[in-house]
């Protein structure tokens, strides 16, 4: 790939996008790979131990950090879709085309 080439890709990306998808995605395997549970079981001093609390579910007395992460990737795959399809649209592509 010619660096011209490679400079209009970047110049075409929207870099707060791809920072959000990055870090959702760090979080989500963080979960997968259970690390809030084991940081959990370290009983940590307290403002850590707090942070840490932010990884979980609260039982609905209130609103925690881990409770927007899904609602945080719908809104980042909408806006994604979204600046897809009219940069589609400005090079002229149809739905039919597509």
């Amino acid at each position: 790939m010619s660096k011209s080439t490679v400079n209009q890709f970047v110049a075409e990306r929207v870099i707060s996008l791809d920072v959000m998808r990055g870090l959702i995605m760090l979080l989500l395997c963080a979960e997968s790979c259970h690390l809030y549970g084991a940081l959990k079981s370290l009983n940590l001093v307290q403002p850590v131990a707090m942070l840490v609390e932010q990884f979980f579910h609260h039982p609905w007395h209130g609103l925690r950090f881990w409770d927007l992460v899904q609602p945080a990737f719908m809104f980042m795959a909408g806006a994604a879709m979204y600046i897809s399809y009219s940069r589609k649209l400005e090079k002229g592509s149809t739905w039919e085309k597509n």
